[in-house]
């Protein structure tokens, strides 16, 4: 069985766009910096508080790896932000499942590809002579709402009354005759109805879209079968509310059609001389001669990053995972994505060799990363050369506070790690037999330090997850110093 986080949805027709509050302190400590040449930071050259402070987590860790629910694979790294001295190791280039900790690549490479503040904009043209075949076009917005949705309808029913004829100045019912006889009054009654329709315009609309921007959805490598749509739904541009159907784009694009027509109705309240339909024609792909009509321009990476991380959610990441792919000018595909998040991570300085990124939610078996790669990883995120990237560590879920860690999830709440509550801002993973943990804490020297935790093939069938979750928090507790 496959064990994901629960995932937070939008409520279509609230009213509400989704909200991503991120109520997260900043870490203390400075902002981490590149590593130093190795050996200038000897250990004789630290303060002694941080000398005894590292010494204390790396004579700790070793008995807290002997914890039975953690079983025999585990990779773990810890090290100072600052300077990027290793405090302690143990298989920490070993691949491993790592979970939903490939949402951090799936994170770090968006974030550096784009900006936070980057948006997805969804898009209307026309096309036709008569301007009257309305094409939506999907821009990869992953947390599109359903209010938003309606909106944009509302700018193209506007749009769409240039498209309409003018109102005819002639009465489309004609002058009142003089009282006939009952069966004569019936025959002109008859007369005159007849009149009236043919003076009735009869205007048709067709919406359509275009999710076109993403390749057709297939199952990525390693994802069974079973996981769609409700582990993790087919990838497609276009999705309103983050719904887990087979295909979000024509559940989307028909809900749009519905507001069109509903909104061209309260336009047109006036124009007794029009029959205006509106009727939804499923996919398309947009004429190169087509005029824009409506736009609106997207939620911002800043939401759709913040809510992934805070609940774990895979959707977002698989789209984020495209979108990457998109912008680097290679095919919004599974190959695409992977190849595009490799040459960030290149570009970043973190050795990709031996990693797999099968997909970006970290849903797939056969995704693989390192501690040591998500170490690398964690320190150029706060590097000040990596402004871009500096925010990371302040969407993270904060150990029995928020997200993932919550304390209603179990984490930090029984000793030892209750006492590194609030303290700890790291981004969690789990599958039946994988659970990890990997991000920053601060120190009992006060220094930030970075930490990584990859468990796989965990003795599932004598501990629950929770067991094993617990295990793993006491370690991140160790670095903290209170535990």
């Amino acid at each position: 069985m496959h064990h994901v986080p629960v995932r937070t949805r939008a409520v279509a027709g609230t009213g509400a766009a989704l909200m991503v509050v991120a109520l997260v302190p900043a870490l203390a400590g400075p902002a981490g910096a590149e590593p130093r040449t190795p050996g200038r930071t000897a250990a004789a050259a630290l303060p002694v508080t941080t000398a005894a402070a590292n010494a204390r987590i790396a004579r700790m860790i070793p008995t807290r790896l002997t914890a039975k629910p953690l079983g025999k694979q585990v990779s773990v790294r810890v090290a100072d932000l600052s300077g990027g001295r290793q405090i302690f190791s143990k298989r920490a280039a070993k691949p491993r499942l790592p979970a939903s900790n490939m949402k951090l690549v799936t994170a770090v490479t968006a974030m550096d590809q784009f900006g936070l503040d980057h948006r997805f904009p969804t898009e209307v043209v026309a096309q036709g002579a008569a301007k009257r075949k309305l094409v939506v076009v999907a821009g990869g917005d992953p947390v599109l709402t359903s209010t938003q949705l309606g909106k944009l309808a509302n700018r193209t029913a506007k749009g769409a009354l240039a498209a309409l004829p003018s109102a005819d100045p002639t009465p489309v019912e004609p002058p009142a005759d003089p009282p006939a006889a009952p069966d004569a009054a019936q025959a002109t009654k008859t007369a005159k109805a007849a009149k009236a329709v043919k003076k009735v315009k009869q205007v048709k609309f067709k919406v359509f879209f275009d999710d076109s921007r993403f390749a057709a959805p297939t199952l990525a490598p390693g994802w069974p079968a079973s996981y769609q749509p409700y582990v993790v739904r087919p990838v497609r541009a276009f999705v309103r509310d983050g719904r887990d159907l087979w295909d979000t784009s024509t559940d989307a694009g028909r809900y749009f059609a519905d507001q069109v027509r509903a909104k061209l109705a309260k336009h047109l309240t006036t124009r007794s001389d029009l029959a205006v339909t509106v009727k939804f024609r499923g996919r398309t792909t947009v004429a190169p001669s087509a005029s824009p009509l409506a736009s609106f321009k997207g939620n911002s990476l800043r939401a759709a990053v913040s809510w992934m991380l805070l609940v774990s959610d895979n959707d977002i990441a698989e789209m984020l995972y495209r979108n990457v792919a998109v912008a680097a000018g290679r095919p919004g595909s599974w190959a695409g994505g992977a190849q595009a998040a490799k040459d960030v991570l290149t570009r970043l300085g973190v050795k990709t060799k031996g990693l797999v990124l099968a997909d970006g939610s970290g849903v797939s078996r056969a995704d693989r990363l390192t501690s040591a790669s998500l170490i690398q990883l964690l320190r150029r995120a706060a590097a000040p050369r990596n402004p871009q990237l500096n925010a990371l560590r302040s969407m993270l879920p904060v150990s029995g506070v928020s997200g993932t860690l919550k304390a209603s999830n179990g984490r930090y709440t029984t000793p030892p790690s209750s006492c590194a509550r609030g303290k700890i801002f790291a981004k969690t993973g789990t599958l039946h037999d994988t659970v990890a943990l990997s991000g920053y804490t601060v120190g009992a020297d006060g220094r930030d330090k970075i930490f990584s935790v990859l468990v796989n093939n965990r003795p599932e069938r004598a501990y629950t997850p929770l067991a094993t979750r617990r295990a793993v928090d006491t370690i991140a507790a160790t670095v903290t110093g209170c535990a």
